[in-house]
């Protein structure tokens, strides 16, 4: 927990600006994109003189161009900085695929930060343990190896929420009334859940697809893993265990439960429609759904045993 910016630019300027170059993005800006990542990279002497590889995609072939630039030499090396790595605009498929080219190449290498507990499951654990390439591979592997570190620093995150110019009086007022607006859906949302009982969740369970089930069964045991991780283990408060829509999007894909958004948010509809499953904006600019089970850690355990159970048999 806390802001890592600056523990992480002191070791960028004092370590890693002593063996190569460095480059340095702030995902967590409401202003980030893929494309200007990859603009401050081309930006090193050297690599905007190379000529983009044959492809589809422009974010593809920069990336290739880039990876192609530091391959030429060992002696060549980048260090990519990037603070707040699961931000939304960084997990989409596209940015994902250049980042995981980026990251396979023996001379590029990534520091990133992560704040959501859940960040890791933006990356299958094939993705996160592939070793990088060697200079002379001429196939196509990609991956992140990464090496996790905790830097809980309990730093306040001052610069990453300041997404509004204070000086100006509508920027202020935006600030506000989005502030509001966060707390006033997630207060609705925890409200509208909180009288969910055992026998309750039961009932509805009953009453939906094998389909649905098992989607229930993915979040609930993400939210149990939370609440076991957390110091208060009873899990009163739901929501600050919640899972990002689309870390559960990709869970639900993964295991074969739903394949795109319409059928995902179908088999969500049936439990928010009876209170089972609530959600809440996440705070910021840009960011996404956040998602939860109103339920004690110790009945929401009970019920998953059940559907396991049941799904085994």
């Amino acid at each position: 927990m806390g802001s890592k910016r600056i523990p992480i630019n002191m070791f960028a300027s004092e370590v890693c600006s002593k063996k190569g170059h460095v480059v340095v993005v702030n995902a967590f800006l409401a202003t980030f994109n893929l494309k200007d990542m990859l603009g401050s990279i081309e930006r090193v002497p050297g690599v905007a003189d190379l000529v983009l590889p044959l492809g589809t995609g422009g974010a593809e072939r920069q990336a290739r161009r880039i990876t192609d630039f530091f391959a030429q030499s060992p002696k060549r090396r980048l260090f990519l900085v990037i603070h707040n790595i699961d931000a939304p605009p960084l997990r989409s498929a596209k940015a994902k695929s250049c980042l995981s080219l980026l990251a396979s190449s023996p001379c590029i290498h990534i520091i990133a930060s992560i704040d959501r507990i859940n960040a890791p499951l933006l990356w299958s654990s094939t993705e996160s343990s592939v070793r990088k390439q060697h200079h002379d591979y001429a196939g196509d592997r990609r991956g992140y190896a990464w090496l996790w570190h905790d830097l809980t620093t309990l730093a306040a995150y001052d610069v990453e929420l300041a997404q509004a110019d204070r000086s100006s009086i509508s920027g202020v007022a935006a600030l506000h009334s989005s502030a509001a607006r966060h707390q006033q859906d997630a207060g609705a949302a925890a409200t509208a859940g909180v009288a969910m009982t055992e026998t309750a969740a039961t009932h509805i369970l009953a009453s939906v697809t094998q389909k649905a089930k098992k989607l229930f069964v993915l979040l609930g045991t993400k939210q149990v893993e939370s609440m076991d991780e957390a110091t208060d283990a009873t899990g009163a408060n739901a929501q600050q265990y919640a899972l990002a829509y689309d870390l559960l999007f990709n869970l639900a894909r993964d295991n074969f439960i739903a394949t795109n958004d319409t059928a995902m948010r179908s088999l969500l509809g049936e439990f928010r429609d009876h209170g089972l499953v609530v959600s809440a904006a996440q705070g910021g600019p840009g960011s996404g759904e956040l998602l939860w089970i109103p339920m004690r850690k110790e009945r929401l355990s009970k019920i998953l045993g059940a559907l396991k159970t049941e799904q085994e048999g």
